[in-house]
């Protein structure tokens, strides 16, 4: 009898949300269309990476060279439209992280070879943070939008670890889906009690925080999405 060994990658479902949940929270803090353009051709630029190296893993190696090639061409380009279309520093530091972030957790989460990075992920979770505390710093964002973007940042990577996780222990090609749902649910419950615990925090405050009150306030955000849980 022959036994199959699991696939021990990232599972696609957590995997692809946590991309996504990155992409959408960038695109957020994006300070103008062009930005979020270049976004939305940078995501598609990962999947089009993420495609080259699922081919080459199958044993189609010039064909995946050549896609993953091409992906990150392209994704460098999108990355230099976005550079481009930034009007001062302060826009390129609420942008360029966030975007370089997310090439980091495609990379953790389609990995060409492993079973996925953590290095990487938390990596591509500290880029988009950076996007999100410098929309803070700049105020380029309404409070709620940057609470918002705080914790679907904690989402983001939770949904990644869960994704190395599952795939760690079950492997990829186990039937995992209610299982994820259930634990992106959960974060998703845990990311809306931080949110709404901060809003409640900056009504009962001045609307016009100072920037250390700003910044201790996302910090708790985060700390207590964390906390609730673990």
């Amino acid at each position: 009898m022959t036994v199959v060994e699991p696939v021990k990658r990232p599972t696609v479902p957590s995997g692809t949300a946590s991309v996504l949940v990155a992409g959408v929270t960038v695109w957020l803090l994006a300070p103008n269309g062009t930005a979020r353009l270049a976004l939305v051709g940078q995501l598609a630029t990962l999947g089009v990476l993420a495609g080259g190296f699922a081919l080459f893993r199958r044993d189609h190696r010039p064909l995946g060279v050549v896609a993953a090639f091409v992906g990150l061409v392209a994704w460098v380009g999108a990355l230099a439209v976005a550079a481009t279309a930034t009007a001062d520093l302060g826009e390129a530091l609420v942008s360029l992280p966030g975007m370089a972030g997310l090439l980091a957790l495609a990379l953790a989460l389609a990995p060409l070879r492993g079973s996925g990075s953590r290095g990487l992920l938390k990596l591509g979770a500290a880029g988009v943070t950076l996007s999100v505390l410098a929309a803070g710093l700049f105020g380029s964002v309404p409070l709620r939008t940057l609470l918002v973007c705080g914790a679907a940042t904690f989402l983001a990577w939770d949904l990644g670890e869960n994704a190395v996780n599952v795939g760690e222990q079950l492997g990829r090609r186990a039937t995992t889906r209610r299982l994820e749902a259930a634990h992106g649910a959960g974060s998703l419950l845990v990311g809306g009690v931080a949110v709404g615990a901060g809003t409640v925090v900056s009504d009962v405050g001045s609307s016009g925080l100072p920037l250390p009150a700003l910044a201790l306030l996302l910090a708790s955000v985060l700390l207590l999405a964390g906390a609730l849980h673990g």
